[in-house]
């Protein structure tokens, strides 16, 4: 996201990337303590906060292995030395006398 925005907004996504963390940590919290919500003990929560962050960990890794794989595709290849491309676009192996 860093790629689209000016400069002058970081601290805007920092600030709105802050509170969108608190908040969640703040519905979580609230929900696996309180007597309206799960009221667990603190090993259960402890279940529950490791869950989540496996499971943050997760989504990052896979968005992370998904760019790798989406940027090595359009990536252009190198062609073997002294190959030449055709006009529709394959390569030709280099002529050998």
């Amino acid at each position: 996201m860093a790629k689209w925005i000016n400069e002058d907004s970081y601290g805007l996504i920092f600030g709105i990337n802050t509170f969108t963390a608190i908040l969640v940590q703040t519905i979580i919290t609230i929900a696996v303590t309180s007597e309206g919500g799960l009221a667990l003990n603190e090993r259960d929560q402890f279940k529950v906060y490791a869950a989540y962050n496996i499971l943050l960990g997760l989504v990052f890794v896979t968005a992370a292995i998904y760019t790798l794989v989406s940027k090595r595709g359009f990536q252009k290849r190198a062609l073997p030395r002294n190959s030449q491309v055709s006009e529709y676009g394959s390569v030709q192996p280099p002529l050998t006398n």
